[in-house]
């Protein structure tokens, strides 16, 4: 939903204009997202093959709460 959106919030951030690496910010940032979203299921996915479902949950859990603090 959000990918969707980013032009709308790159306008309401006043950066809809800038550019990084010679490329706009949109178009940059949903590649950039969908790269980092297809290695995350892919890592995930083989963290839980290991691990199991609830212990992979937890890490992922436990690993964001204490990154976003």
């Amino acid at each position: 939903m959000t990918t969707g959106n980013l032009s709308q919030i790159a306008k309401s951030l006043n950066v809809a204009d800038a550019k990084v690496w010679g490329m706009a910010i949109v178009p940059f940032t949903a590649t950039l997202t969908g790269i980092t979203n297809a290695f995350s299921r892919i890592m995930w996915g083989s963290i839980s093959d290991k691990m199991g479902r609830e212990y992979t949950m937890t890490l992922a859990f436990a690993l964001e709460g204490s990154l976003s603090s």
